[in-house]
């Protein structure tokens, strides 16, 4: 017997995005993935993950941009994070968000902007101090975070481990 307990994946909801329709999955599973995956022509998959309620959050990335999603579930009404309040769209230091494909027999997480653009603005000389210093606190406060979580749906240490951080991060 099936408990609604033992099902962790749903499907959140679904909208019409500036691209098109764009359903959106809840804590996917790894035969959701690999289906939206299938079905992208670039095969790949943007994602959220809430490092408080443990929850991801998976769509065709051809169907929709994170800012779309992030505006759609609201997800600005859970952020009690630090934000990166000069970036288009949003940010949280507690959710993750990125672009996966799949890699062999799992999904394998490629990119993530918001984190990549936040190490840049730390490098970079000519940014404004204010930027680089809420760049540094986006980043401590995001890496004190347990991501390893997420790679139940998506495998992210990898990508996580080989980001280039900053030296002026504390990790």
């Amino acid at each position: 017997m099936i408990r609604a307990k033992d099902i962790l994946e749903a499907y959140h909801s679904g909208f019409l995005s500036s691209i098109a329709y764009a359903e959106v999955f809840e804590n996917p599973s790894q035969s959701e993935l690999f289906a939206l995956i299938r079905k992208s022509p670039y095969r790949n998959v943007r994602f959220y993950a809430e490092a408080k309620s443990r929850t991801v959050y998976a769509w065709d990335a051809d169907r929709s941009t994170h800012t779309e999603v992030w505006n759609n579930l609201r997800l600005h009404q859970i952020c009690s994070g630090i934000s990166l309040s000069f970036l288009k769209g949003g940010t949280c230091s507690h959710i993750l968000e990125g672009i996966a494909e799949k890699k062999g027999s799992k999904c394998q997480m490629l990119a993530s902007h918001v984190l990549g653009m936040a190490a840049d603005i730390i490098r970079d000389n000519y940014a404004p101090e204010k930027d680089r210093t809420l760049c540094q606190d986006f980043l401590e406060d995001f890496l004190s975070y347990d991501w390893g979580w997420v790679n139940r749906y998506i495998h992210v240490t990898s990508y996580l481990n080989a980001l280039d951080i900053p030296d002026e991060v504390k990790r």
